[in-house]
């Protein structure tokens, strides 16, 4: 808080009825006399050794912060501290040193919070004398053991140990004795459970006690191995939010984007069938699955009814996620990963159900695939309609040249779609698609699919209307991002006409020829448009750039003239970046005959990298760039004009923000 805010805040907290009083970095010389009256509520901050005196005489003082952030100790007796604070109800003690508790707390019989976050702590068995405590709060103490007394504190309702790293014993019974127990966090904290079979009286605590706490509504909870979760129930009663870990996590995520996750690595896939974790499964809201032993697949779990967000990891084992007819048990599903799953063919199989495809994942909207080598398609799903290519998905011999998405996949909500490394997809979409599939897709990213051949379709451009962002990177087969064939030279293919924000458009390929569109009417003209960067905002784009295409299918040439340029039917009315890296071949940027208004909201210009660039901006075409304002040149060693001006007529109005 700023020292003028904090002064203002003094000035009016002092005449509140309520009295409160704040000292920050208390001075050695404090008038504790100014300290010690009616106040209510006292918080203190110091940065070294505290001097406070024997007793602070606060009768009706209810609420006491001590805060320290270098670990202060009391230079004082802290067995007198509290002996004259009989109404206090919370007490916080922040960052302090405290080798053995302070005998004075048996003296606060009021006490209902007692925090000691960050304190370094020794002997804590004054502790059971506090029996109306409510809330315990250790929160990155050093703690290593609690103590036994602590099955006193009976009318506990919250137990807050998260990043007590160095707690290492619990024993057993204490959990099971705090029956009114509702919160209990332990995250990055204790995880040395007992296993079940283990009786010794000295034993830490087991899983099994949590059974015991039937007002429990709360829990984070670390459990480092999948063969110490019982078979039994392990939650007996209602958990209205939960983050459970199980298994080998080094790193814990600091916030969930949900109130109920389960994160599960290791083990086999019996783990998912155990009472406990079916319960849990049918209320998890966010669920992951990390290197978890599955044959084939799919994965033996249904009633999905609350699943929002599904993250799979490394289960090399799994051919597929699921059965169609388990797509009916994910009608909450938004966010859905596949990462590193060896064996991966298909997310999907049908099960010759008759399942309505429009009804599974209704409100999916974000869908990435990543480092999946085996991965064919999305899913097979038999129809009287499907083409011969198509037909020759049988008995696990899944054809490659099948389409990702079959027209039969209906995404209507679907707005992130991503697709890393999946090198056996040769086509992301099927010609069909169902009316309104896809169409709300606003980022699209696709890098590392080597035997990709086309992006989107001639026949889809229109449905992707509200598409923002396009990625592209390293899809070295990759022969058109738009394929336009069958456009006329005349005609304005619209693509992203409804988008507001930004378009993106990164690194498709090394530059040895990929053409953004292609008509094989205006082979003569030898263009390509290859691997630019960063087009944004972009509310109207209509793309149209001739290439010649070599007959093997495998490849694409370019053209003698090696040049890279917009044709005349490219439009971007709206751009206002353009940048073009590392396009060795590239002599010429812009086409003699561009419409009207294209590029004339262009602001930046980079060009960097491009050896055989002779001009960047023709005479013929210098009005047209009447907003530009930056231009940035980098390596182009026979680059002969930056503003070729021979033939201008006047020089008045020339690129006049310049």
């Amino acid at each position: 808080m700023h020292d003028l805010v904090r002064d203002v805040a003094r000035i009016i907290a002092s005449k509140d009825p309520h009295r409160y009083k704040v000292v920050v970095d208390v001075p050695f010389d404090q008038d504790w006399t100014k300290i010690e009256d009616e106040s209510k509520f006292i918080s203190l901050y110091c940065k070294a050794v505290l001097e406070l005196p024997p007793k602070l005489v606060c009768p009706k003082l209810q609420f006491f912060i001590l805060q320290s952030d270098s670990g202060a100790s009391l230079n004082t007796n802290p067995n007198t501290l509290f002996e004259v604070m009989s109404q206090l109800k919370v007490l916080a003690l922040f960052g302090m040193h405290f080798p053995t508790l302070p005998s004075t707390l048996q003296s606060l019989a009021n006490l209902r919070t007692l925090c000691l976050d960050r304190c370094k702590l020794g002997d804590m068995a004054i502790i059971g004398e506090l029996k109306k405590l409510q809330v315990l709060s250790m929160v990155g103490s050093d703690i290593q053991q609690l103590p036994k007394e602590m099955m006193q504190l009976t009318n506990l309702r919250l137990l807050d140990l998260n990043y007590c790293k160095e707690l290492k014993v619990i024993p057993r019974d204490i959990l099971s004795s705090l029956f009114r127990l509702e919160c209990l966090f332990m995250k990055y904290s204790f995880s040395k459970w007992a296993a079940e079979e283990v009786c010794d009286g000295d034993s830490n605590a087991c899983l099994s006690e949590l059974n015991n706490l039937h007002h429990l509504r709360t829990i984070e909870v670390k459990i480092p191995n999948t063969e110490l979760v019982p078979k039994e129930d392990m939650f007996d009663h209602n958990l209205t939010s939960y983050a459970i870990f199980i298994g080998s996590f080094d790193l814990l995520p600091k916030k969930y984007e949900e109130s109920r996750t389960l994160h599960l690595r290791g083990g086999d896939e019996s783990l998912l069938s155990r009472d406990g974790i079916r319960k849990l499964l049918r209320t998890t809201e966010e669920l992951q699955l990390w290197g978890l032993e599955v044959c084939g697949g799919p994965i033996p779990v249904r009633s999905f009814d609350n699943l929002k967000t599904l993250v799979v990891r490394e289960c090399h084992g799994l051919k597929i996620l699921f059965l169609l007819s388990m797509g009916r048990d994910l009608p909450q599903l938004e966010e859905m990963t596949i990462q590193s799953c060896n064996e991966m063919q298909q997310i999907m199989e049908d099960g010759h159900v008759g399942i309505n495809l429009q009804l599974l994942f209704p409100k999916l909207r974000s869908l990435e695939l990543c480092d999946l080598p085996n991965l064919v398609n999305f899913g097979y799903f038999s129809s009287e309609m499907e083409t011969t290519s198509e037909a020759m998905c049988s008995q696990g011999n899944l054809d490659i040249n099948m389409p990702f998405f079959n027209y039969q996949v209906f995404f209507s909500n679907l707005e992130i779609l991503q697709l890393y490394y999946l090198p056996k997809i040769k086509e992301i979409w099927h010609h069909q698609l169902p009316l309104d599939s896809f169409s709300n897709l606003r980022i699209l990213r696709v890098e590392w699919c080597r035997s990709l051949l086309n992006l989107i379709l001639r026949r889809l451009i229109q449905s992707f209307k509200n598409l923002k962002e396009i990625k592209v990177n390293w899809c070295e087969n990759l022969r058109h991002v738009f394929d336009v064939q069958g456009y006329d030279d005349a005609d304005h293919v619209e693509i992203f006409s409804k988008s507001e924000e930004t378009l993106k458009l990164e690194n498709l390929v090394e530059p040895k020829g990929i053409s953004i569109c292609d008509n094989e009417k205006n082979e003569s003209s030898g263009g390509c448009f290859s691997c630019f960067s960063h087009f944004r905002p972009v509310e109207r784009l209509s793309i149209f750039c001739p290439g010649k295409e070599d007959k093997d299918q495998e490849n694409i040439n370019i053209s003698n003239q090696d040049e890279v340029h917009f044709f005349g039917g490219v439009l971007f009315s709206n751009l206002e970046k353009l940048e073009l890296f590392d396009l060795k071949e590239l002599k010429e940027i812009w086409h003699h005959r561009l419409p009207h208004d294209s590029f004339s909201n262009l602001r930046i210009l980079i060009v960097y990298h491009c050896g055989s660039l002779l001009n960047i901006i023709p005479c013929h075409l210098i009005q047209s760039f009447k907003n530009l304002k930056e231009i940035k040149v980098y390596d182009c060693g026979n680059l002969k004009h930056v503003f070729d001006l021979q033939g201008c007529d006047t020089y008045g109005e020339i690129l006049p923000k310049l």
